[in-house]
């Protein structure tokens, strides 16, 4: 059905309007959630990670936001924290979980012994990305 409906757009040329406007409404509903849920997303993840014994800091969009603009960047839909890769527990994702953030996505760096280097997790639609750091000699 998806695939007749794109044929169809395109034959008219609605497509592009119909990818833009639907790209619009993912946005709008993104920026709302953050509005609504982003202080309280920040300050559930350093709780938790607290609890865990893991000291986060605020990175990238966040530590700009935090600095230049004393809050969040009025574009910026998403959280940056960093944390030292030893303070992590294996169980990290669980644990997570358990507080209501769900794992979305996890990167690796293959080259290097499959080192984790970030995490993203969402909280009540606000995603919350989390980078690790290595400490090297």
């Amino acid at each position: 059905m998806r695939e007749l409906i794109i044929k169809i757009s395109r034959s008219i040329g609605l497509y592009e309007f119909l990818l833009d406007l639907d790209t619009r409404w993912r946005t709008y509903k993104i920026s709302r959630k953050f509005k609504k849920y982003g202080l309280e997303t920040l300050a559930e993840a350093d709780s938790v990670l607290t609890e865990m014994g893991i000291h986060m800091f605020p990175t990238f969009g966040t530590l700009l936001g935090a600095y230049r603009d004393k809050g969040f960047i009025p574009f910026d839909n998403d959280l940056d924290v960093g944390v030292l890769i030893s303070e992590r527990p294996a169980d990290m994702q669980e644990q997570m979980a358990r507080h209501g953030f769900k794992c979305f996505r996890q990167y690796h760096i293959p080259s290097m012994d499959d080192r984790i280097t970030e995490e993203q997790y969402f909280y009540k639609g606000v995603q919350i990305d989390i980078f690790y750091y290595y400490e090297e000699g």
